[in-house]
């Protein structure tokens, strides 16, 4: 897989997870604009290593949120579900509702 890091997120990165860091570093190379390209070893990192990375880049697209328009198509898929909704066909579940369904699904 391969990824596009600013320098400054794999400062971060390594502040936070200096295994996870050294792992990319040891595969990053430079590119214009001040991007780095990395390939994560997703295949040697543990699932806490990849849930933390997500979380990095998740928390990270969020502080820029602003910079960012949400496609088309999420619009389209919202108001789907709103007339759903409406229409008695779907009914929505909070988040602990609906983590329990899901564990008890796949088990």
């Amino acid at each position: 897989m391969q990824v596009e890091f600013k320098p400054e997120a794999l400062d971060e990165l390594e502040k936070l997870d200096p295994v996870i860091a050294q792992r990319i570093l040891t595969k990053t190379t430079k590119k214009e604009g001040g991007f780095m390209s990395a390939a994560l070893p997703l295949d040697q990192m543990s699932t806490e290593e990849k849930l933390i990375a997500m979380e990095e880049l998740w928390a990270d697209l969020s502080r820029n949120q602003e910079q960012f328009e949400s496609p088309r198509w999420h619009e389209e898929v919202l108001k789907e579900r709103e007339e759903r909704v409406k229409e008695g066909l779907e009914r929505p579940i909070d988040w602990e509702e609906a983590k329990s369904e899901l564990r008890r699904r796949f088990k």
